[in-house]
């Protein structure tokens, strides 16, 4: 989908008496998308319970009466090869998936049957609370869970903002008879006609007379409850300081907003883009300019009807930290100034163009997710009414003292307060110098929303660094890689990162997710998304990284803490797998005559080779595409990450051959293993909350993942847990082997998909393989047979073959 024209509205469907739905056609393709909304969520839950609607989300997934655990909606989508989830806000629960076109019905069925007809059987939820109890545990440790907890703390009065209500083993006390009917009144009140919105995203909508409509009687009607509010209480200018163990400290203005104009929702999200501008004349520029700040932000802590508890939050250096109230006057200033700015018009015209980029082939559950908002449309149909109402907010906004809360290392007293554990205390901030009068202006236009005229350039031919996939649907996509024989100084990776980091939120804006990977000796850069803009900001970003070796160095800030320990090990293996211990260091002021490129095409034009032969002009030296991956899997025990809380670890195996056949058998065993792997470990062990196994593509290594995260074991016992599984697996193998063909079809499925066809051609190109790979690796899994399945069973069940175990703990034993 390459133009906003064809992003149609969604449409109200009323399919039978007491089904009505919205609609979102999309154009031909293989996936779709379902979204049930239920009016209710934490703050509906009784008082005498905290966490009971996020238990029922939980128990939900765990069995109902026309399917039972094992052919639930979970292990469906799983075999699917799609993707599910569900979240509990305050005022709201949100259940979610996305499947293969021909497998919505199915998927409707079973999602309609588990919101209706649930289990809730009791040993389930002796489990559950357990996994709900972990997660609390984690989420006690996390910034963001803290400083929300410290924003409900700063209430005085009975709103329910203020309370606790995420749950853990001490409020869901399920052996009592009076939790039990408290259980099943909020299901039988809450999931029932009135308080459910489905949404349906597919090529072609649902028909009267599919099976699920039966199942959905009595769950989806046009008329909700309205829940009444106690007014949020003023917060006075009062000041806190909230110990935060690790991260860059950060300064948070709050505000309380109450009896807000319809379409606030719309207008919090515009500000938000308003304060996260990086453009010439932001505040995020002219605070980062004074060296007080890293990033600046809106959190909306709350909002539901007319009420939000909102808070302008900057991340602080240690300039800022010591002058954090000249940072909150001059965040003062600016709002003054933004009420009555003149060009505000002309800001949110831009606005319009940057919804209408986002829009542009989002995938079937994202545009759900877009559209289910309040006023998702309105900047695009009423902008008068958004100007409106922005004004009216941001007056609101200036008219309060807001409360200040300062979150930093430094020690402070425990609160008393049930719930999340709060370090936190009144603390005035430093005296200020005098103030000072600031110039503001409103951001700069973002010069990648608007098309540009570009200078002629030369026809290019051909170049062998660059493979181009023209005909790839699914999202179109750029990838450079430079290697260079050796690792970047440290200080030019640094400055690399930053400069793709300040210019990801405007390539963002434009449709495009910029990203840069920065391995030991190599850098990947790539560019994702609405084709129009890729080339302009390839093109502008070039000099700037042919400067990087010349540029000065910014002053460093803390990194923060990355969150739950389990994405940190994420987002570090690929790291780990390309390590070369013996690559020396690249000399000074060489990095680029060192430096040698290749490139991938999904889905751009015949100008993609234009584009890369002026861009990457002094960035240098073409290599021609398909030449082997150079790096060595380093097998092994790795630590990173904190060393405190949860354990955290990932296992991966290596594909042991880069084949076709090989990878096929080794895609067929992890859709084997998905499922038992989640019931053994998450279930019957209840181990963790985050437990997942599956085939992955990380940088250009393919193989066998296992991750988990436990409060309770160790990260040897763990381990051991995920051998012992890998070896049971291989001995039900050997007794009742699957049929492969079963199997297959369920991968096949879930390789079409555009996401796995981009994911897949990207791993072909960075380890070396040929263009046709993906596409040999899809026929190749109808031809495993069980001889081969085994065998490749057997392997991975050897403690011998080689793997990389990443994990935030010191092993016991050899690993």
């Amino acid at each position: 989908m390459s133009h906003f024209s064809s992003v149609s509205r969604p449409q109200l469907l009323s399919l039978s008496p007491g089904v009505c739905l919205r609609f979102v056609a999309l154009p031909p393709g293989n996936r779709a998308a379902a979204l049930v909304r239920v009016h209710a969520g934490l703050h509906d839950a009784p008082v005498a319970y905290p966490g009971l609607a996020h238990f029922l989300e939980h128990l939900l997934f765990l069995g109902s009466e026309g399917f039972g655990p094992d052919e639930g909606l979970m292990p469906f989508v799983q075999r699917c090869g799609g993707q599910l989830n569900a979240t509990t806000r305050a005022r709201h629960t949100d259940y979610f998936f996305e499947v293969p076109s021909e497998a919505l019905p199915d998927a409707l069925a079973r999602l309609c049957d588990m919101l209706a007809r649930p289990l809730l059987d009791i040993e389930a939820q002796h489990r559950e609370r357990e996994v709900v109890h972990a997660e609390f545990l984690a989420r006690a440790q996390d910034a963001d869970t803290l400083i929300e907890a410290a924003l409900g703390a700063l209430l005085v009065g009975d709103h329910p903002f203020g309370g606790f209500h995420a749950g853990n083993r001490d409020t869901l006390p399920v052996e009592l008879p009076a939790f039990q009917e408290g259980l099943r009144a909020f299901h039988q009140r809450h999931y029932r006609s009135g308080q459910l919105e489905l949404w349906i995203a597919a090529p072609e909508p649902p028909r009267p007379g599919d099976p699920w409509l039966g199942l959905a009687q009595g769950l989806f009607g046009d008329e909700t409850i309205r829940q009444q509010l106690p007014a949020l209480p003023a917060l006075d200018g009062r000041q806190f300081g909230l110990q935060l163990a690790e991260g860059a400290p950060r300064l948070l203005q709050v505000f309380a907003l109450d009896r807000l104009p319809a379409g606030s929702s719309a207008a919090l999200g515009v500000l938000g883009e308003l304060l996260a501008s990086q453009a010439a004349h932001s505040l995020h520029q002219v605070v980062v300019a004074q060296g007080w700040c890293e990033r600046v932000s809106l959190r909306v802590a709350y909002f539901h009807a007319d009420q939000a508890v909102v808070a302008i939050e900057l991340t602080l250096t240690a300039a800022g930290l010591a002058a954090r109230g000249e940072v909150a006057e001059a965040v003062r200033s600016w709002l003054l100034f933004v009420v009555h700015a003149p060009a505000l018009d002309g800001w949110l015209d831009e606005q319009r163009r940057v919804v209408r980029r986002r829009l542009i082939g989002l995938s079937p559950l994202a545009r759900l997710r877009h559209e289910v908002e309040p006023h998702a449309w309105m900047a695009l149909d009423e902008p008068r009414v958004l100007h409106d109402c922005l004004v009216a907010v941001l007056d609101r906004m200036s008219r309060q003292t807001p409360a200040l809360v300062t979150c930093d290392a430094h020690p402070r007293p425990p609160m008393p307060r049930a719930g999340f554990p709060l370090a936190m205390a009144r603390e005035p901030l430093p005296m200020m110098r005098p103030r000072r009068r600031w110039q503001w202006r409103l951001p700069a236009a973002n010069p990648w929303l608007c098309d540009r005229p570009r200078k002629p350039v030369p026809d290019a031919p051909p170049s062998p660094a660059l493979r181009a996939l023209l005909d790839e649907t699914g999202e179109p996509m750029l990838l450079l890689r430079w290697r260079f024989g050796g690792p970047p100084d440290a200080g030019v990776v640094e400055r690399a990162r930053r400069l793709v980091a300040r210019h990801a939120w405007a390539a963002q804006q434009a449709g495009v997710a910029l990203r840069l990977d920065t391995l030991p000796t190599e850098w990947r850069l790539t560019l994702s998304g609405c084709v129009e803009p890729i080339a302009a900001i390839l093109l502008d970003l070039a000099p700037l990284f042919v400067s990087l070796e010349t540029a000065e160095d910014e002053p460093a800030v803390e990194p923060g803490t990355g969150g739950l320990a389990i994405r940190q090990l994420l987002e570090h293996l690929p790291t780990v797998l390309d390590e070369q211990a013996q690559a020396r260091p690249v000399p000074a002021g060489r990095l680029w005559e060192r430096a040698r490129w290749d490139a991938l095409a999904l889905g751009l034009d015949a100008g993609t080779a234009r584009v890369l032969a002026e861009a990457m002009t002094g960035l240098g030296t073409p290599t021609p595409v398909g030449q082997p991956f150079e790096g060595a899997t380093p097998a092994g025990w790795h630590r990173f990450g904190p060393t405190t809380g949860d354990a955290a670890l990932l296992l991966f195996y290596p594909l042991p051959a880069p084949t076709p056949l090989i990878e096929a058998s080794w895609r067929l065993l992890a859709r084997h293993y998905e499922s038992p792997f989640y019931r053994r470990l998450r279930s019957e062990l209840q181990l963790g909350y985050a437990v997942f196994c599956g085939f992955r593509l990380v940088g250009g290594h393919a193989g066998l993942l296992f991750g988990v995260q436990s409060p309770t074991a160790s990260a040897d016992e763990v381990l051991t847990h995920i051998e012992a599984f890998l070896g049971d697996r291989y001995a039900l193998l050997r007794r009742a082997m699957p049929a492969p063909g079963e199997l297959a079809a369920d991968v096949r499925a879930a390789l079409d998909s555009a996401a796995s066809r981009a994911s897949a051609h990207r791993q072909a190109f960075l380890a070396g393989l040929p263009a046709g790979y993906p596409q040999a690796v899809r026929q190749a899994l109808g031809e495993v047979d069980a001889t081969l399945l085994l065998e490749q069973a057997r392997r991975l069940a050897q403690p011998s073959t080689p793997r990389v175990v990443l994990c935030n703990q010191a092993p016991t034993h050899c690993a």
